[in-house]
């Protein structure tokens, strides 16, 4: 009979554990590796400059608004002046056209009058037709009279309208232009601070990171001298 012999194959799984011993006690001691994420913090030192700089950044934000307020002020008050100015100066004309007509009015009546009493004491027979010129004459010079102060009164009211219309688009253009810069600056000192700030927050987070690894260094060296 014959004899058969299996083989049997048995697979051993060996699981290796790394120990350091101690030299001084002789009693193994495991090293276990750890990893813990820490956030970012921000020392004191950097969040005070950034206090620092956003005041600053503030106090040259409200310097710029009283300057650009004083500005538009004194530029308002300085157009309500010339327009003020520019209105009396129209009224004086007005005043002294109208005195100018009244006294013209008055010399023309004066004369009509010692003209007829002239020609009532020495010349009737020339009164009547005298006195028919002299109306007309006196109409004449009444209808000069008003044509010229319309001409005068419209003359004057479209150059102050014209002087109002230059001074506000004046005004609208200062304004804008005020507004435009004050943005601009605003915007540049924003964009300042932030890329200020940026910088500080990288310059600390380096400098809190080195300061741990000069720690991790620090263990690391005194566990392996123990």
């Amino acid at each position: 009979m014959a004899t058969t012999t299996m083989a049997t194959t048995t697979t051993t799984t060996t699981t290796t554990t790394t120990t350091n011993t101690s030299a001084a006690t002789g009693t193994p001691a495991s090293t276990t590796a750890s990893t813990t994420f820490t956030p970012p913090t921000i020392s004191s030192k950097t969040s005070n400059i950034i206090i620092v700089i956003i005041v600053i950044i503030a106090i040259i934000f409200f310097i710029i608004i009283v300057i650009v307020i004083i500005t538009i002020t004194i530029i308002i008050i300085i157009i309500i002046i010339i327009i003020i100015i520019i209105i009396v100066i129209v009224i004086v004309i007005v005043i002294i056209i109208v005195i100018v007509i009244v006294i013209i009015i008055v010399v023309v009546v004066v004369i009509i009058v010692i003209v007829n009493i002239i020609l009532h004491l020495f010349f009737r027979r020339l009164l009547l037709l005298f006195l028919l010129l002299l109306l007309l004459l006196f109409i004449i010079i009444i209808l000069i009279l008003l044509i010229i102060i319309i001409v005068v009164i419209i003359i004057i009211v479209v150059a102050v309208v014209i002087v109002i219309i230059i001074i506000i688009v004046i005004i609208i253009i200062i304004i804008i232009i005020i507004i435009v810069v004050v943005v601009v600056v605003l915007l540049l000192l924003l964009l300042i601070n932030i890329i200020i700030i940026i910088i500080l927050i990288i310059i600390n987070v380096n400098s809190n990171s080195e300061d741990d690894d000069d720690d991790d260094d620090d263990n690391n060296n005194n566990k392996k001298q123990q």
